[in-house]
């Protein structure tokens, strides 16, 4: 799967309030865990560079990402 797709796949993942782990990402995109990570930090930059109120949070409770309104 292309990383656009993936990166895509991922918000539009949490943007319906889903929670998600790493270990589901990389099989879904069939990439690593690292890959995976990179993923999420892709998203967090756009946030960033973008000035978009979101931002991706790990919960420790259910080990794993959310997406939370700033």
């Amino acid at each position: 799967m292309k990383k656009i797709h993936v990166v895509l796949l991922i918000y539009d993942y949490l943007n319906k309030q889903r929670s998600i782990n790493i270990n589901d990402i990389a099989d879904m995109a069939n990439c690593s865990k690292r890959t995976a990570i990179r993923y999420i930090n892709d998203i967090r930059e756009y946030f960033s560079v973008f000035h978009i109120n979101k931002e991706i949070v790990y919960d420790r409770q259910k080990k794993s990402f959310i997406l939370r309104s700033c």
